[in-house]
């Protein structure tokens, strides 16, 4: 357990966290939002602080959801990859987790790009990560909502989240690939050896 490695008030927040955040409700929250996401590819943006949530959300929608989802922070976003969604090529959905912490020239730049792809007829939600007490309630929301989601949109889909057949397909490869390697290999250098053999016998 972890206990043994946070300090006490550490260890004070996380008990606390059963008793402010409710699973359920969550679950029921994005549950709701699966019909807004509709055969859509999740485009997750976030603050550069909460980057890590958007990345983990773009996992579990690849993972438990088997769907393309793709995630960038700003105001990295603004310099460059928002241009390219002037020739949108996909059905995409923009998810903006907006954070009261997030600085206010964060949360300008938030409000102004959505409104700018709303310009373009590009689809925008803004998610908004409740204000807790502490980081770690956020947090544990945060990631939670996420699972939830991606779960959801599996089921939505009528897809089982659980496996991730491709994965284990180039583990499974990956591992056979090598000994395939070294038996080519073995087999190229006994060919060469035998050759040699013969051109040896050939010259005598």
């Amino acid at each position: 357990m972890s206990y043994g490695l946070l300090p006490p008030f550490a260890r004070q927040e996380l008990t606390e966290i059963p008793k402010t955040i409710k699973v359920s409700q969550i679950s029921n929250e994005a549950q709701l939002f699966c019909s807004k996401l509709n055969r859509q590819i999740p485009i997750i943006y976030s603050s550069d602080k909460n980057q890590a949530i958007a990345r983990i959300w773009k996992i579990k929608f690849n993972e438990n959801t088997k769907i393309p989802a793709f995630w960038n922070v700003f105001p990295e976003l603004n310099h460059n990859e928002m241009t390219g969604w002037l020739q949108p090529l996909g059905p995409f959905h923009f998810l903006f987790l907006q954070d009261p912490a997030d600085l206010p020239r964060v949360k300008k730049r938030m409000e102004l790009t959505a409104q700018l792809f709303k310009e373009k007829k590009l689809n925008v939600d803004f998610i908004k990560l409740p204000e807790f007490s502490n980081p770690a309630e956020k947090l544990f929301w945060a990631i939670n909502f996420g699972d939830w989601l991606s779960y959801h949109l599996a089921i939505y889909y009528g897809i089982d989240p659980n496996p991730v057949e491709m994965v284990e397909e180039f583990i499974k490869e990956k591992t056979i690939y090598p000994n395939i390697k070294r038996l080519v290999e073995t087999a190229n250098a006994k060919f060469i050896e035998i050759l040699r053999d013969n051109a040896k016998q050939t010259a005598a």
